[in-house]
């Protein structure tokens, strides 16, 4: 049985439509979102965007190939947001949602930081019927970002699944983007 790691995690059921935006030196482009980040070779990423609670936006892409799949998503947060709310409780309500309704057991959480600008972020480990699925949730003011991986049974804590990881990568017009607004 296929399972779609973003339906799980995301809260969706996800009927994909669109192409990714465009691709640099093998990896993906989301100008809007202001991130690369490299899928693996023969996962052609599809992006859907959806309504999430609040009237905000939630941008998904997501490539699947091999029962694996890979997903970054980003919804752009309302001014002010980290003002109020500390990134603590954000990273805090993605990690105890994600767990909650993804029905699988915590294996780890643990706080990082993320990037030269050292983004606030949290990885977080599950177990779902002997899949480990792989999360990193990072705040990026006015931005929040998810990034999934998962597949049959360990590919979680592959070296591929790791290099998607590690391979995300706010961009300059992203941080143009936020003086602007």
């Amino acid at each position: 049985m296929r399972v779609k790691i973003a339906a799980a995690l995301a809260l969706m059921a996800c009927g994909l439509v669109g192409t990714a935006q465009d691709t640099k030196d093998g990896k993906y482009v989301s100008k809007d979102g202001g991130y690369t980040v490299r899928f693996p070779a023969g996962a052609e990423p599809k992006t859907k965007t959806q309504d999430a609670p609040g009237g905000l936006k939630m941008v998904m892409t997501i490539a699947e190939a091999d029962k694996k799949s890979h997903v970054a998503m980003y919804m752009a947060l309302p001014p002010g947001t980290l003002k109020a709310v500390p990134a603590k409780a954000i990273l805090d309500g993605a990690a105890n949602g994600a767990l909650s309704k993804s029905g699988g057991k915590e294996v780890s959480q643990k706080d990082f930081t993320h990037g030269v600008e050292k983004h606030p972020a949290r990885e977080l480990v599950v177990d779902k019927d002997g899949m480990i699925v792989r999360t990193h949730v990072i705040v990026a003011d006015p931005r929040v970002y998810v990034l999934v991986v998962g597949g049959p049974g360990d590919y979680a804590n592959s070296k591929e699944a790791k290099a998607f990881l590690k391979s995300f990568e706010l961009t300059p017009a992203k941080k143009s983007k936020v003086v602007e607004d």
